[in-house]
């Protein structure tokens, strides 16, 4: 019998994978075919308007991948695949990216990319000629290295309430440097949301970074009483309970409340414990709150914009107890470089992760609070009548 030869039928386009920003790599899929196999792709990349519109050919960009050019900024890119089979060949076109942004004009303050993606570099920089008075941003968790240069002697308290054996007064266990210098620390290159601010450093954890309920509610009831006299306006809670919780009658989401109600934004780490994405709820204190600002994390996946970010796989969301859903806000808290002391328990557990002296690179929900405690203390500068509620 003879056979029938079918030339190449494209049953779904070709498509580009990434990020439409100068500098990253897009990929190509090549689509799906029909006809008569096997077949041969030849890739050809093209630059188009900002409609995606009057294209043309790239010269040599005829591989799978396409590095992001400073020619493509304000442009669109297209991939045109041909694929050659027995039958002939065939030409289909991709649907073109979004339009290309340039990497932002680098400053110094920061070598990172969470500043940029979160809107934080661009918010300092247009508050720089402004004096504002700065708010303070309480940190509840294993104290703060305060003789860092990060901090510039803007903590302007220490109080220690834990009641755990065997803890010593200051940070033992790092993460409440960590925690600080993503909130407000000052270091060229390592520089924080809000590195104006002032901070107050309120140890609840001990040196193992645990801590009892009652030593996180006492945490709560020192903000409280001290709120007028240092200008307490943001209280960042990088931690949460193990019990589920109901906001009707748990005793720290009860004190958080106060908080809330006195005028203090409360800014709580949504935790860690989701598996590969699935909803997991959020019952613990504080973070199931609905007088807080729960906050989870997200990736930046290595660019500067928004637009490619995704919520960390192990990032916690979902319903509270109660019924609420939470978390509110998501911000960059993976690969986060915080400020770590070397002689403390994280960079003593985990010197892999240590990127220069004195700095080590977390993930965690706990480095994506301090992100939003921080511009909540920018926003506060400069609008100190507002409520958390606004």
């Amino acid at each position: 019998p003879s056979v029938t030869v079918r030339p190449p039928l494209a049953t779904s386009p070709p498509a580009i994978v990434g990020t439409g920003e100068e500098g990253q790599t897009f990929t190509a899929a090549s689509g799906t075919w029909d006809g008569t196999a096997p077949f041969e792709f030849a890739h050809q990349w093209q630059r188009c308007d900002a409609q995606g519109e009057t294209c043309a050919d790239i010269a040599g960009a005829t591989g799978s991948s396409y590095t992001v050019a400073p020619d493509d900024v304000g442009a669109t890119v297209r991939l045109a695949v041909t694929a050659s089979g027995p039958g002939g060949e065939l030409r289909a076109l991709s649907e073109p990216s979004d339009t290309v942004l340039a990497i932002p004009e680098p400053h110094p303050r920061f070598k990172q990319q969470w500043p940029y993606a979160a809107g934080v570099a661009e918010l300092l920089s247009s508050s720089e000629d402004q004096e504002l008075e700065p708010a303070t941003i309480a940190i509840v968790d294993s104290g703060i290295d305060a003789g860092r240069p990060d901090f510039g002697g803007r903590v302007i308290e220490q109080v220690n309430v834990s009641s755990r054996e065997g803890n010593q007064p200051g940070d033992g266990n790092g993460h409440g440097t960590a925690v600080a210098s993503v909130a407000a620390g000052e270091a060229e290159g390592y520089t924080g949301a809000a590195p104006g601010a002032r901070l107050v450093a309120v140890e609840a954890l001990d040196d193992q970074g645990v801590a009892y309920l009652s030593d996180v509610i006492a945490a709560a009831d020192w903000i409280y009483l001290n709120r007028t006299r240092l200008n307490i306006r943001v209280a960042n809670f990088s931690l949460h309970g193990t019990n589920v919780a109901s906001f009707v009658s748990d005793p720290l989401d009860r004190a958080v409340e106060r908080l809330w109600l006195s005028g203090v934004v409360v800014v709580a780490a949504a935790g860690n414990y989701a598996v590969n994405g699935e909803e997991s709820f959020v019952p613990f204190a504080p973070g199931n709150d609905p007088f807080v600002l729960t906050v989870g994390a997200t990736d930046t996946r290595g660019s500067f914009t928004q637009r490619d970010d995704v919520a960390a796989p192990w990032s916690a969301w979902g319903y509270t107890r109660d019924g609420f859903a939470k978390p509110e806000l998501g911000a960059p808290g993976r690969y986060i470089a915080a400020a770590v002391s070397a002689d403390t328990k994280l960079a003593r557990e985990r010197p892999e992760r240590i990127v220069e002296p004195g700095y080590m690179q977390l993930s965690g929900t706990s480095l994506a609070a301090p992100v939003v405690a921080g511009t909540a203390a920018n926003l506060l500068a400069a609008h100190p009548e507002w409520s958390p509620e606004q």
